[in-house]
């Protein structure tokens, strides 16, 4: 029953934790996230960055973080705003999540036994 409990509380908090971790390595005013997408281990982001350098940068962030790995670039394809009188790069990454697996254990407290 334990083991059963402790899967759905990773359950619960991983995506949690996930989109703390995005928002973090998203670089602010540069890179936008159109869509996330969580299946089974695998996340795949879709967004538009000002550069293919923010894009790097956003990549390398990513794999700093402790429940993201393995970030590939799918692709990435230059789109013009002609409103604007800019480039900006449309891009999907692909990656592996492992926070079921990166949660620290959690060791029952010992009580007072009666006597």
């Amino acid at each position: 029953k334990l083991g059963v409990i402790e899967n759905l509380e990773k359950q619960r908090l991983g995506p949690v934790l996930l989109l703390v971790e995005l928002a973090r390595a998203v670089p602010l005013d540069r890179l936008w996230l159109n869509s996330v997408l969580e299946t089974s281990g695998r996340l795949t982001l879709q967004g538009t960055a000002m550069d293919n350098h923010t894009v790097a940068l956003f990549m390398t962030q990513l794999e700093k973080a402790p429940h993201i790995s393995a970030v590939d670039l799918d692709r990435t394809t230059l789109e013009f705003f002609p409103e604007y009188k800019r480039r900006a790069s449309n891009f999907v990454l692909t990656c592996k999540t492992a926070y079921a697996e990166a949660e620290p254990e959690v060791t029952p407290k010992k009580g007072k036994g009666r006597r």
